[in-house]
């Protein structure tokens, strides 16, 4: 009996755990597709801003930490780095944020976030720029970010960009925007310098 008993009790178990990991591959297959909808949405707007503005510029969708999957090899004149981070500049318009962040995220974006810079560098011309992004008030997402990026990459330039712009009453922010009414973001602005 007591074999049995054990032996039900593995089987409950099993099954349990056979249970568990279908319902995460589900929900991480959930979540891919969900990730793959906001990267053609984001794709599309892209493309009817350009539209909008009268403007013409080669725009590729893919995985900027692993260019390689996409890359042609031909070297790009400019490159915008909207990177996944935290969201925490945009907390006026979306509350939850605050909920659906741990602390711990901070610093697994800030390293995703490294990955791209450094496997998207490369891929400029010499005299190209690069414009790297967040909505995030987080040093670790922006200025540290950069400075880090500029500290180990020998051919990189910053120039001047406003960095952080704080929401609310903060000193710094929009020119065109004495109010302040914007969200927090972060942006840099660099270049390759020729070799």
């Amino acid at each position: 009996a007591k074999a049995a008993a054990e032996a039900k009790a593995a089987a409950e178990a099993k099954a349990a755990a056979e249970a568990k990991a279908a319902a995460e591959t589900k929900a991480a297959a959930e979540a891919k597709a969900a990730a793959e909808a906001v990267e053609k949405a984001k794709y599309s707007q892209t493309l009817e801003i350009l539209q909008r503005l009268g403007l013409h510029a080669q725009v590729r969708q893919g995985d900027a930490a692993n260019p390689q999957a996409w890359w042609d090899g031909v070297l790009f004149d400019g490159i915008l780095l909207d990177a996944p981070c935290t969201a925490s500049g945009i907390v006026r318009r979306h509350p939850d944020v605050r909920w659906l962040r741990r602390e711990e995220d901070i610093a697994q974006l800030a390293a995703l976030q490294s990955q791209m810079l450094r496997a998207l560098w490369p891929l400029l011309r010499p005299g190209g720029r690069m414009v790297y992004c967040t909505c995030s008030i987080f040093k670790a997402e922006g200025q540290a970010q950069i400075q880090e990026f500029l500290g180990t990459q020998g051919d990189a330039l910053s120039l001047p960009a406003p960095g952080h712009l704080l929401p609310g009453g903060a000193p710094q922010g929009l020119y065109d925007n004495p109010r302040h009414d914007h969200d927090g973001f972060f942006y840099a602005l660099l270049e390759k310098r020729h070799a």
